[in-house]
């Protein structure tokens, strides 16, 4: 996955004003191969925050590169609900959506994952990564 669609999946976690401090911060590895969702990050960074309370602000590097910095107030209440995304603008939405269900769809070639709120025409979507793999497959998780 190429770093800018990452930096877009975690934007509602990276702060573009963070400021490492005098140490560098402690780095988060992601795997361009099988990156994690946002909601499976946000879990993983606040048990790396709750083991760690010297820790202020984690660096999310992936193939060497920094994508950005997260601090401990993003993550800092584990009983706060996830945050959802309002759209394109990158504002994050206090709690639950219970307006919608997701749907998860994967292809067979590239093992590609999509999630969607709706479907068009309720055709199955295209696979995002490569149109000519074809149609994807729904899948529940």
């Amino acid at each position: 996955m190429p770093l800018d669609e990452l930096r877009h999946r975690y934007r509602a976690l990276i702060d573009p004003s963070a400021d490492p401090g005098t140490r560098a911060p402690t780095v988060f590895r992601i795997d361009l191969t099988d990156p994690p969702l946002r909601g499976d990050l946000r879990e993983s960074l606040t048990a790396l925050f709750a083991r760690d309370p010297g820790i202020d602000v984690v660096a999310l590097a992936a193939d060497g590169t920094t994508i950005g910095l997260v601090p401990r107030d993003v993550v800092d209440d584990p009983d706060e609900p996830p945050l959802r995304s309002d759209g394109d603008t990158g504002g994050a939405l206090p709690g639950y959506s219970t307006g919608y269900e997701l749907l998860y769809f994967t292809c067979s070639q590239c093992a590609g994952l999509q999630v969607l709120t709706h479907l068009d025409d309720d055709e199955p979507p295209l696979c995002a990564r490569a149109p000519e793999h074809g149609s994807l497959t729904r899948i529940e998780r």
